[in-house]
């Protein structure tokens, strides 16, 4: 933990395929006894697709994911 109540995390898939990664760290956030609040964000690392005359080429797995951040509220009871 960083602080008794706000905890890091991260995690890491990597395709052997193509060298491309997802990696996703994340916060965690203790309000109260029974509520949390998270935060984190998932990136994908590695070649992006191109457009050419014969069509889209898809140029690695985790290439084509776009960074997206989430945010969630958990309750407990």
């Amino acid at each position: 933990p960083i602080v008794p109540i706000l905890t890091g995390s991260i995690a890491w898939i990597f395709s052997f395929s193509d060298y491309s990664s997802l990696l996703q760290p994340g916060l965690q956030l203790s309000v109260s006894d029974e509520a949390d609040f998270l935060l984190g964000v998932m990136i994908g690392l590695g070649d992006r697709p191109e457009v050419t005359s014969s069509g889209l080429v898809l140029g690695s797995e985790f290439g084509t994911y776009p960074t997206i951040w989430y945010m969630e509220f958990k309750f407990y009871f």
